[in-house]
């Protein structure tokens, strides 16, 4: 308990010496508030580049809105947040900055489970945050078409998405020295789940399936989404350990 407290004040002032914080916010906040602008703009752009298009079959609305927030979430958020934080690991190696704690007595478990409890708090609120004000936003563009509920569901299970990205950026951050190469490893192995889901019937067994259970903006859980949340809690749980094991075994004094 003392080594998981201690990191979490020691991750803490870190993270705001370098702006992680900072980046997380940004990483929801900028398309929270840029993608109902663009929508609303959107039809307005077209008439003036193609002045023949019929745009009386196309529907902008908040739903749209709140569509286009959350693939750019998963598009481009996911790569701003793993390149922000891949080298959770890495970096305290290469730096040689766990040599004394470790020399001291801190156990590795609370070094893992403190970082993974600040960044994991971090990432759920600015989920939760991000989704609220895009909500927000986009009501006050265009006429709300569905309650808050749905809203609120769905920042909680983007925050458990990326919940599970910071515990595969931890793990892949464990076993390489460079925080680049984590980075990539953690996007391939994300993207490569998502795509899969098209491909095997049993995609409720992918953690990143909770996304198709977040972009259908419904009040309602299904039951796959259960089964889902479950594995994504097991891999969680199992991707920390094993980064906890895997710098358990590496010569840091």
């Amino acid at each position: 308990m003392k080594s998981l407290n201690a990191f979490l004040r020691k991750e803490m002032l870190e993270a705001s010496r370098t702006h992680k914080f900072i980046i997380i916010a940004a990483a929801f906040m900028f398309f929270a508030l840029a993608d109902p602008a663009m929508l609303k703009l959107l039809p307005h752009i077209l008439k003036s580049q193609m002045s023949m298009i019929d745009l009386s079959q196309m529907k902008f609305d908040q739903f749209m809105a709140m569509t286009n927030y959350t693939k750019d979430l998963f598009q481009i958020s996911t790569i701003v947040i793993v390149l922000a934080i891949s080298g959770i690991i890495s970096g305290e190696k290469n730096n040689k900055t766990l040599t004394m704690p470790v020399s001291i007595g801190c156990n590795v478990y609370g070094i893992v489970g403190g970082k993974f409890i600040l960044y994991g708090i971090s990432l759920f609120v600015a989920s939760m945050i991000g989704m609220l004000t895009a909500y927000y936003y986009s009501g006050i563009i265009f006429e709300n078409s569905f309650g808050i509920i749905p809203v609120l569901k769905a920042g909680a299970l983007f925050g458990m998405y990326f919940i599970f990205v910071l515990s595969v950026v931890t793990f892949f951050s464990s076993l390489f020295q460079k925080a680049f190469v984590a980075g990539i490893f953690t996007l391939v192995s994300v993207f490569l789940m998502r795509a899969a889901e098209g491909i095997f019937s049993f995609k409720r067994f992918f953690p990143t399936n909770i996304l198709e259970e977040a972009n259908s903006f419904k009040a309602g859980l299904q039951g796959d989404s259960i089964i889902t949340m479950a594995v994504l809690f097991i891999a969680v749980t199992v991707l920390n350990l094993l980064a906890a094991y895997k710098l358990k075994k590496t010569e840091l004094v």
